[in-house]
């Protein structure tokens, strides 16, 4: 795997993770006005669960390639909740 293949992987996966972070924070702040930040609360404990996930089935199951497992985990998961995927 040459390195623009890794950079375009993570770079679409981070895309889209960003993106739905802005709609699903948007989303659960306006249903829950208040001052504490639900938002970004709600959007990283679900990017924890979801990287959990996918690397539970990228390692114990072998159902993704490590291409998949760079968009998904890296790329999304890591623009979704912009830290979280650190832990991993």
């Amino acid at each position: 795997m040459n390195r623009l293949n890794v950079f375009i992987f993570i770079a679409l996966g981070g895309l889209s993770g960003s993106y739905c972070r802005y709609l699903i924070g948007g989303l659960v702040t306006k249903l829950f006005s208040t001052a504490f930040p639900f938002g970004t609360f709600a959007v990283n404990i679900l990017g924890c669960f979801l990287i959990g996930i996918f690397y539970a089935l990228s390692k114990d199951f072998s159902w993704f390639s490590a291409n998949l497992s760079l968009l998904l985990i890296t790329g999304f998961c890591g623009g979704f909740t912009m830290f979280s995927s650190f832990t991993y």
